[in-house]
């Protein structure tokens, strides 16, 4: 099941980006979906992680249907998804777009329904959690990886989004996955 899923998955990106070119950040996200379905170790699981995926792969196409008709999002997403590990700000993003930072915080807010700052920690967001999931580096490496100031930063901006702290966090999916 798992490699008609992976299949299945590999398809649908490739479907897409060849109607859309840019949809391409799609294939280095495909592969959190397939390390997600790979590591699923019951029926319970894989099942969560499909639809996990699944439900990630249409947010991300509805977010760049929308972006169809304005090419200025589009590329502030493009940017976002390839620095959002840098230190960088919505006067950054402007630049990079031709935009004024107020228009961009505008039509960003208006097409996506996140501020650009929101979206940049939905993207450190995942990447944290999938660090925390696969690695043994220690938060302080992981904060200055994803781009913040230092590990209270990092810890204080993963419990507003999780809900709890990266170390309970990794604890909890760690006594998951021994259970399973």
């Amino acid at each position: 099941i798992k490699a008609r899923v992976i299949e299945m998955m590999g398809h649908l990106v490739r479907a897409a980006i060849e109607e859309s070119p840019v949809l391409e950040p799609l294939l280095a996200i495909q592969q959190k979906w397939v390390d997600g379905i790979i590591e699923a170790d019951s029926f319970d699981e894989l099942c969560t992680a499909v639809r996990k995926s699944l439900d990630d792969f249409i947010d991300r196409l509805y977010l760049q249907g929308q972006n169809r008709t304005n090419t200025k999002i589009t590329k502030a997403l493009h940017y976002l998804n390839s620095h959002y590990k840098e230190r960088i700000s919505l006067d950054d993003v402007a630049k990079h777009t031709g935009l004024s930072k107020y228009r961009l915080a505008h039509l960003m807010k208006e097409v996506t329904g996140q501020t650009v700052i929101q979206h940049m920690k939905h993207l450190r967001m995942e990447d944290a959690q999938k660090l925390l999931d696969g690695t043994e580096k220690e938060c302080v490496e992981i904060a200055f990886e994803l781009g913040f100031c230092d590990q209270s930063a990092f810890i204080k901006e993963f419990k507003s989004g999780a809900g709890t702290t990266p170390a309970k966090y990794r604890r909890a999916r760690r006594s998951m996955k021994w259970k399973a």
